[in-house]
């Protein structure tokens, strides 16, 4: 059940900066979950610096509005660029944006939000001079694990794939390779490998390796 109370008298009397290092405190926690449930890769310094009330980190993840007037103007200039009516190249660009009196930070947030919602996708890249960034949506995965995927069906072990999944196959489940038949998973066995270092320190991990066997082999 929600509760509806209101805030406590105390929260309203509190300085804005206060608010803002509780800000702060909450959004370390959240992202330190993230961080534990490896959903996105979240660096330490990020969650250390809200969660001590840095002002710079807090400052990096409330970024000033966008106001309408300021999202029209970039989305004229890209459908300017569609229709070429605007160059593309970056001191070209500069010059119309300093016209319109808009930030270059600023307008990079809007090509960006332009290409999440599918518009001016291609004026954005070349633009940008790189890919837009993905959108949240297609980001939400939640857990994956990285395993290998082993053909164990000849003399020696093959490698097939190396592939992310929600879940460790059990053995006696199918498994159906990008190239190939249909395999059973015929045992599965972890091993430790090191990645590459990861904020100054080596990390070590456990990769399961799902050994399969084709099932006309079964027989």
């Amino acid at each position: 059940m929600i509760d509806a109370r209101p805030f406590p008298k105390s929260w309203c009397k509190m300085e804005e900066s206060e608010l803002r290092r509780w800000f702060g405190k909450l959004l370390a926690e959240v992202l330190l979950l993230q961080r534990l449930a490896a959903v996105d890769e979240v660096p330490a310094s990020r969650v250390y610096g809200l969660m001590h009330g840095f002002e710079s980190a807090i400052k990096a993840e409330v970024p000033l509005p966008v106001t309408e007037d300021e999202q029209d103007k970039v989305e004229q200039m890209l459908e300017d660029i569609e229709y070429k009516k605007q160059k593309s190249d970056g001191l070209s660009l500069k010059d119309r944006m300093r016209d319109d009196d808009v930030d270059e930070g600023v307008a990079h947030r809007v090509m960006e939000h332009a290409a999440a919602a599918g518009r001016f996708v291609k004026e954005v890249k070349k633009a940008l001079g790189h890919e837009p960034a993905r959108s949240p949506e297609r980001d939400w995965r939640g857990q994956m694990i990285y395993m290998e995927l082993i053909d164990v069906s000849g003399e020696t072990h093959k490698k097939l794939n190396a592939v992310w999944g929600p879940a460790i196959p059990r053995i006696g489940e199918f498994v159906t390779p990008m190239a190939g038949s249909r395999m059973r998973v015929v045992d599965v066995e972890h091993l430790i490998v090191m990645l590459s270092k990861s904020e100054g320190q080596p990390f070590p991990c456990l990769a399961p390796h799902i050994y399969l066997q084709p099932i006309e082999d079964e027989g």
